[in-house]
């Protein structure tokens, strides 16, 4: 009996492991390189489910061992998935068949994350689509120079307003990086959306702590 039942158990520990591991050669069959530590049932986003790591770290690391390939396969628990990194290609997926590629990897819940969800990185289907078409009337070359104008001259007024600081404290001051960077934020928002200039540097409240 005690034979019957340990075969049982590893027969059903076997059966397991290779449903976990079954699609594990499917970046390698087709000649893509793939990250390695890839773990049964966990793929390579384990550090990211137990929070120990960002989605952007997560990439990174994923990327940083082939520097000189246009694409990156990983696993996302036992799903095959792909980090795209050459332009071209990328250009592809998003806009010329974006049709066979309109599912991303990672769904974020509009209900946990409204801000998040509907980042163009996360969105998909129907949501991608209709931000893609925003985004592009919004950004377009000619707008995207204005922009950057715009934004060289906020971080002209930031750079003149710290220098101004540092003068009158004699080359030290202390900030609150929190409220420097909404001041930041804020005068480029209102610069780039109402030609508001120098909107939050100008006044004589700082932001000292």
């Amino acid at each position: 009996m005690a034979i019957l039942l340990f075969t049982f158990v590893l027969g059903c520990i076997v059966a397991a492991y290779i449903y976990l591991t079954k699609n594990h050669n499917y970046w390698r069959d087709r000649n893509i390189p793939c990250a390695k530590g890839t773990l049964p049932g966990f793929g390579h986003t384990l550090p990211l489910l137990v929070m120990r790591t960002t989605l952007g770290d997560l990439v990174q690391r994923i990327c940083d061992p082939y520097p000189d390939r246009s694409m990156v396969g990983f696993y996302h628990q036992t799903t095959p998935a792909l980090v795209i990194r050459e332009p071209e290609l990328v250009k592809t997926v998003l806009q010329t068949n974006f049709a066979s590629f309109s599912r991303n990897t990672w769904k974020i819940d509009p209900h946990l994350d409204l801000l998040i969800a509907a980042n163009p990185f996360f969105c998909y289907d129907d949501t991608w689509l209709i931000g893609r078409k925003h985004i592009g009337l919004a950004f377009t070359t000619r707008n995207l120079k204005i922009f950057l104008n715009c934004i060289q001259q906020v971080c002209n007024n930031l750079e003149n307003y710290l220098n101004d600081k540092l003068k009158a404290n004699n080359n030290t001051i202390e900030l609150e990086l929190s409220s420097l960077a909404c001041r930041y934020t804020t005068s480029v928002a209102a610069y780039t959306s109402l030609s508001i200039e120098n909107v939050s540097f100008e006044h004589k409240s700082d932001v000292t702590s």
